[in-house]
């Protein structure tokens, strides 16, 4: 049963008023929202005592249905407010598994004196009594009477003026609220635009609330006065416990844009707010409502407001890009959106059943240019995961992306995954290279473009220049695992092993479960010379490779037994083995074979991947683990033959 309410609870530097609803620190006011009290107030009576979450929830949010989201929220905001740090909690502590707990000694007072009053307050009860100074019996002289008059009234226009500003400031305060504008907004110069939520948590359309934010980062990516997060680095909070606040910090950016969706019969219900990372506070908001088939419309409104609330000064080409819809039909909006679903969960599977999406989307609207983008990019993912030849996928990838630049020839993804087509199958730098600067000239803020350059600049020798990209695409991107590893890559290529294993080793501070760091930095190891330690790596990524699980036991002992050789001979037999049921490249094995001293076999193979166009030469030319061919004359007439810069 909860306890009592008193006059005054009071706990470290803090004193709460149950009745005023107020949270004071050492006397001053401390902002909270109403739902925020109330459940600092329930902690504080139920202090000592472990609170699940449907505990909580039931005490704030008696009469509504909310969902979990709107808990985490609001205990992220109290925890701010009461001045925890995210790794010191000493008054809200987290019991894994079961809820939450206050700890804090709480003294409860029935103390009834005035608490101090706030500074303008202040100042006009020290003017009333320097009147009442004034007017003092004690002052007899006509001349002193005078001067105290004329300090009274100049006190009372200063406290006039005073009244007059403070009045001033909250109605525009209250102005801001109610257009849905802060005067802050303008200092926002990057964001993270999070999946939606829904307000019922057994009503999800996860698709749908992906699609929300994916369209809305396409709408807003281009504006070249604010860096918007792609949607590869905020899929994964679409979890509805996500802490919007944590994730703007994991993204390292000034706002989130988060909202929630309400399916009501035939209509839909969007609200979006804009959050400032360092403070929690609202800068922004935005309510619409539409017919379900007319979600484009909402998200039209959204960006249009929001642009405006940012105060920011588009060009006439930005604002076209603002306005464009790139489709009205709805049946092809979702397709697409599910296709980007699956696509983002980068499996074989998932990633097939992409371009099938991708296809129905097309076939809806044949206008619609990002399904064409989309489809392309699966190919393009599908080939790099073995699953589909070069010479299967990057032909039908061409044609789906060429048909997207006849439609929109201003859509930089396009243009990025054309440039990284002719470069890796039709093998032509420099209409490669023109395609890069036309898609970092429509949209500076993509960071595949910056990614994908910077392996291209590498190819060709530019080290230097290739660097600066694998940054700036870092910069836009920070918790991209694969632009990480990307930025090691570029390390290991130029031959230098130190930095390699620096990077590659922060990238698996990110995640320590990604494989293919783990596979790469077995091979800056190798580069070094620290054999041992690159086999550890082969294994750790291997046993995180599903298809590669199996054969964890079977490397170690020939390791074990047979030492460097008998492990790559068992890596051969294991991926002839495998060619039986998948695609496996030519220049896998050729690198096995170059390990093993048998310059024969691997230069046919590379003549084999050449020919079946199955591997990007320039890969060939910067890898190190060819680096025992490279005094053989038929290593260098490849390259030559094929047109490597040199």
């Amino acid at each position: 049963m909860s306890r009592p309410l008193c006059q005054f609870y009071e706990f470290g530097p803090f004193r709460a008023d149950p009745h005023k609803r107020l949270l004071l620190r050492e006397g001053e006011v401390v902002p909270l929202t109403p739902k925020a009290f109330t459940l600092l107030l329930v902690f504080i009576e139920k202090r000592g005592e472990v609170l699940d979450k449907d505990e909580l929830m039931n005490a704030v949010w008696p009469d509504a249905v909310v969902e979990e989201n709107n808990l985490t929220r609001n205990i992220s905001t109290l925890r701010r407010a009461l001045g925890e740090s995210p790794d010191a909690h000493q008054y809200i502590v987290t019991v894994p598994g079961r809820g939450y707990k206050f700890v804090a000694e709480v003294a409860e007072l029935n103390d009834t004196r005035a608490e101090p009053l706030p500074e303008p307050q202040k100042a006009l009860q020290n003017t009333v009594a320097a009147e009442n100074t004034a007017l003092s019996p004690q002052v007899t002289s006509p001349a002193e009477m005078e001067r105290r008059k004329n300090l009274l009234n100049q006190r009372w226009l200063m406290a006039g003026a005073m009244i007059v500003m403070l009045a001033l400031v909250g109605l525009y305060q209250l102005f801001q609220r109610d257009t849905g504008v802060s005067a802050g907004v303008p200092s926002v110069r990057s964001i993270a635009v999070l999946p939606f939520k829904p307000l019922v948590a057994g009503r999800r359309h996860e698709e749908f609330e992906l699609g929300m934010a994916d369209t809305l980062i396409s709408k807003l990516g281009s504006l070249r006065h604010l860096t918007v997060r792609p949607f590869s680095a905020v899929r994964r909070y679409s979890a509805l416990e996500t802490d919007s606040l944590a994730a703007g910090r994991e993204q390292k950016v000034d706002a989130v844009l988060e909202g929630s969706i309400q399916w009501e019969g035939e209509r839909v219900r969007v609200t979006a707010r804009l959050l400032n990372v360092a403070d929690g506070a609202i800068l922004w908001t935005h309510r619409c409502e539409e017919e379900c088939t007319n979600i484009f419309a909402v998200q039209d409104s959204i960006s249009e407001q929001m642009t405006r609330a940012l105060a920011l000064e588009l060009t006439g080409e930005e604002r076209q890009r603002l306005d464009k819809r790139f489709t009205s039909n709805p049946a092809a909006y979702q397709a697409y959106a599910l296709g980007r679903f699956f696509q983002q969960k980068r499996t074989d599977e998932s990633l097939k059943k992409s371009l099938k999406y991708f296809n129905e989307a097309i076939a809806s609207d044949p206008s619609y240019a990002l399904p064409l983008v989309g489809l392309a990019d699966s190919c393009i993912v599908l080939n790099s995961f073995n699953v589909m030849p070069m010479s299967q996928s990057h032909p039908l990838a061409r044609a789906a992306v060429l048909r997207a630049l006849a439609l929109d020839e201003k859509l930089a993804e396009a243009h990025t995954s054309l440039a990284t087509i002719i470069a890796d199958y039709e093998w032509n730098w420099p209409e490669a290279e023109n395609h890069y600067r036309r898609a970092i000239e429509l949209n500076p803020n993509y960071p595949t473009v910056h990614h994908w350059y910077a392996e291209y600049l590498a190819g060709v020798g530019r080290f230097d220049e290739a660097l600066v990209e694998a940054k700036r695409a870092q910069e836009l991107d920070p918790a991209s695992l694969i632009i990480s590893a990307d930025l090691a890559l570029i390390y290991y290529w130029r031959g230098q092993p130190d930095q390699a294993i620096e990077q590659f080793q922060k990238t698996l501070e990110l995640d320590a479960n990604f494989s293919y760091a783990h596979e790469y930095l077995g091979r800056a190891y190798e580069q070094k010379g620290r054999l041992a330690d690159a086999v550890a790596e082969y294994l750790k990524a291997a046993a995180l490779d599903e298809a590669r699980q199996s054969s964890v036991t079977a490397l170690k002992d020939a390791y074990t037994t047979k030492g460097w050789r008998g492990f790559w001979q068992q890596q051969l037999a294991l991926q002839q083995a495998q060619a039986s049921r998948r695609f496996v490249s030519p220049m896998t094995l050729a690198a096995i074979y170059a390990r093993l001293g048998e310059a024969g076999r691997a230069l046919e193979l590379l003549e084999k991947a050449i020919a079946e166009r199955s591997v990007p030469p320039l890969y060939i030319k910067l890898d190190p683990r060819f680096d025992s061919l490279r005094a053989e004359p038929g290593f260098q007439e490849l390259l030559r033959r094929i047109g490597v810069p040199q």
